[in-house]
């Protein structure tokens, strides 16, 4: 019966939390240090992350912050991404560490120079999933 309650309680604090954090990002001024969407784009509906705003190097910048985006909207941004040249995973399916860390992924390459990739990188060549020929996972480092 104390589990049950508990987990009620839980369940309560997590609806609550949830309630509490979608009204405060409804009502907070976006910094200025956040991407924008540029104005004139039109707000995006949920099909996909295109923007047409980019960064100093023409990165593609996300039409909202990473944390917000659904899950469709972050594989289309990674996809964009890809495009553009600023995620070159070497696992397969591609990580998402290197998109929420820096919205951009150099594992490929680091791992053609012998340098250190990411976690979920590190991971997956460990678990068989390196896209990378001639590249065995004992040669893989972590970052």
């Amino acid at each position: 019966m104390k589990f049950i309650i508990a987990l009620a309680c839980l369940s309560l604090f997590v609806f609550i939390s949830c309630t509490d954090k979608t009204e405060e990002s409804s009502s907070r001024q976006t910094p200025s240090d956040q991407p924008q969407i540029s104005q004139g784009a039109a707000p995006d509906s949920g099909h996909g992350a295109h923007n047409d705003s980019v960064d100093a190097k023409g990165k593609p910048l996300p039409p909202v912050p990473i944390e917000e985006m659904t899950r469709e909207q972050l594989n289309s941004y990674k996809k964009l991404l890809t495009e553009k040249g600023f995620y070159t995973c070497c696992i397969e399916p591609s990580c998402r560490m290197c998109l929420f860390e820096a919205e951009e992924c150099p594992c490929q390459h680091n791992v053609k120079k012998k340098e250190a990739v990411c976690g979920e990188c590190f991971d997956g060549w460990q678990a068989g999933k390196g896209s990378v020929r001639g590249v065995k996972p004992a040669d893989v480092k972590k970052l």
